[in-house]
């Protein structure tokens, strides 16, 4: 009894229904099945975007959670629009279209199954809504802040079956000329990966600079770093990526809050003091639900053991959230990365450089890689650095002699690996680079082989959406994208993440979702011309010649001597399809009002 009342809770639920459900498979079974499947498909994507959950289709229903009335609301209305222009494309009559209640009451899930009260009467709300339209219960809607441009109609108080009381009801529409307000940017929905709910999880927060000299917080971070690498590469654990942890630099937040908002079980934190010829650090694993450290230590060694000094504080760390059976991967990943103290601490400097992603933080990165690769001609990883500030300058649109410079950059990534086969690193930056020259199938291979070194390395799934979405491959370019989002929230560098899922969205042919996330992507890096390019023209494929002027306009006030020649010339900086979706693009673009050329 306890257990059983326990499950219970009080949910906003939303009920979607097919409309004449039984009609569309008597026209073709087969069809309507794919049809109906991939409407609650697209509306589980919306239904996740405004901080819903979709536990279960029934059939031709489905049944969906949220915390608050006003994002059902939105989730729906937003859907709504969307499928009438999806279905408005469809070249016959056989159309999904759906009716949505929401309601407020107590509900039990169990087994991803949602049952009680709250399902019942948003399923009777959703029979009395009109096709294409939205009930919502007056319980649900007193809920609803005013200022949401949202129109009710007054159904009144009406008997609904099972329920011994009348239910007031309205009818809820959006504003004529209003839009929908924007959901806040959402991470993948845990369900699409349970199972790395099953795994250990940890991140390591920036490790505290304590000598007093704002040069050594390169090697603190350095230091950081490679216990997030090390870790990443034990397959057992789910590791958060630095640029996630590195959100928290100096922050002073609590090690529940940031545990809570990056999903994680346990968190490392530590300090170090750096001086000429010793080294001291502090390190403590946290239960982050106890706020209880599981486990501590200090370190006091010379600065020539810093890598002995890496192996102990691995090892430590793997014991206590796992068990000593995955010590021996771990130990291994930091054994491969051991190099020259001089060579780390430049790679250091010019991997935090580089996640600037400015362009002189990039240049920067390339003239630390430069002298490194100078001193260490022979480490793959010097190689490698220098090819993905290249990259990077490239790929930004910094770099002006954009051949020159990915001839260099291959040269490079392809000595890295003849010199460390099994860098992760290397793998992913080689790919990138065989990407620019539309070797998709071998960038594929590259990323595959780099994700079996080390499976937690976010970037890796990040370039492996990538080249899928290049290769075609789309839907398979979204899991892969969702899945690096999931490993590393917080990157600042994510608008790669949201741009790969427009041009893949983009591909599919569902505009909607193309606009959606090529947005996010310009709300996380304006000048990002893919951002702009994707989004002028999904827009213009919709159909909507104003917003998509709009948005050229603004293109052009960012970059005033854009045309689309000088578009083609950038090439995947701009618009990273294949030969005949870069054609649709610049027609497209053309349409918007960008010029042709300068004559």
């Amino acid at each position: 009894m306890e257990k059983d009342r326990l499950s219970r809770k009080l949910a906003v639920i939303l009920h979607a229904d097919v409309v004449d459900s039984t009609a569309l498979v008597r026209q073709d079974e087969t069809l309507a099945h794919e049809r109906i499947q991939d409407t609650f498909r697209r509306f589980s994507d919306t239904i996740s975007n405004h901080d819903g959950v979709a536990h279960e289709v029934r059939g031709d229903a489905l049944v969906a959670e949220f915390a608050k009335a006003s994002d059902a609301v939105s989730a729906s209305l937003a859907f709504q629009a969307i499928n009438t222009t999806h279905n408005e494309q469809l070249s016959d009559d056989l159309q999904p279209i759906l009716r949505i209640g929401i309601a407020m009451g107590e509900v039990v899930i169990a087994d991803n199954t949602v049952t009680g009260e709250g399902v019942v009467l948003a399923q009777r709300l959703e029979q009395l809504a009109k096709q294409g339209g939205v009930c919502i219960q007056g319980a649900a809607y007193e809920t609803v802040p005013k200022r949401l441009p949202f129109e009710y109609e007054n159904l009144g108080e009406q008997p609904v079956k099972g329920f011994d009381e009348p239910v007031k009801i309205y009818s809820v529409s959006l504003k004529p000329g209003s839009e929908i307000p924007e959901p806040e940017i959402k991470i993948l929905p845990k369900s699409e990966t349970p199972e790395l709910t099953e795994k250990p999880s940890i991140a390591v927060l920036p490790f505290t600079n304590m000598s007093g000299d704002p040069e050594q917080e390169f090697f603190a971070d350095g230091l950081t770093y490679d216990i997030i690498m090390g870790l990443s590469a034990v397959s057992v654990l789910f590791v958060i990526a630095r640029a996630s942890s590195f959100v928290y630099k100096e922050s002073n937040a609590d090690v529940k809050t940031i545990a809570s908002e990056l999903g994680v079980q346990y968190v490392l934190e530590g300090s170090v003091r750096r001086s000429a010829d010793r080294c001291r650090v502090n390190v403590q694993l946290v239960d982050a639900e106890s706020d209880s450290p599981v486990w501590s230590q200090k370190y006091d060694r010379e600065l020539v053991d810093l890598f002995e000094l890496q192996d102990d504080i691995m090892q430590s760390v793997v014991a206590s959230v796992t068990t000593q059976v995955v010590l021996r991967a771990g130990r291994q990943s930091l054994e491969q990365s051991r190099t020259d103290i001089r060579l780390w601490d430049l790679l250091s400097q010019a991997r935090s450089l580089t996640y600037g992603l400015t362009e002189d933080s990039i240049k920067e990165s390339l003239k630390i890689s430069e002298r490194a690769l100078s001193l260490f001609p022979d480490s793959g990883k010097a190689n490698m650095s220098v090819a993905n500030a290249l990259y990077h300058l490239i790929i930004l649109g910094y770099d002006m002699k954009r051949e020159e410079s990915l001839r260099r950059a291959r040269d490079l990534g392809r000595r890295a690996l003849e010199l460390d086969e099994d860098d992760e690193w290397s793998h992913l930056v080689f790919a990138w680079i065989l990407l620019e020259f539309g070797e998709f199938d071998q960038a594929i291979e590259g990323i595959e082989r780099g994700i079996e070194i080390n499976p937690n390395f976010s970037m890796l799934y990040g370039g492996m959406a990538d080249a899928l979405s290049y290769a075609g491959r789309s839907e398979e370019a979204i899991k892969n994208a969702m899945l690096a989002l999931r490993l590393n929230p917080l990157d600042p560098a994510n608008f790669f993440r949201f741009i790969a899922v427009a041009r893949a969205y983009f591909c599919l042919g569902e505009y909607s979702d193309a606009i959606e996330w090529a947005k996010r992507a310009l709300q996380r890096r304006p000048t990002l011309h893919e951002g702009h390019t994707l989004l002028i023209a999904s827009l213009l494929t919709q159909g909507d010649l104003d917003r998509a002027s709009n948005a050229s306009a603004r293109y052009l006030e960012l970059f005033p001597e854009t045309t689309v020649a000088s578009l083609a010339e950038l090439g995947t900086t701009a618009v990273q399809l294949q030969v005949h979706d870069r054609e649709k693009v610049f027609k497209l673009l053309r349409k918007a009002g960008i010029p042709s050329d300068n004559s």
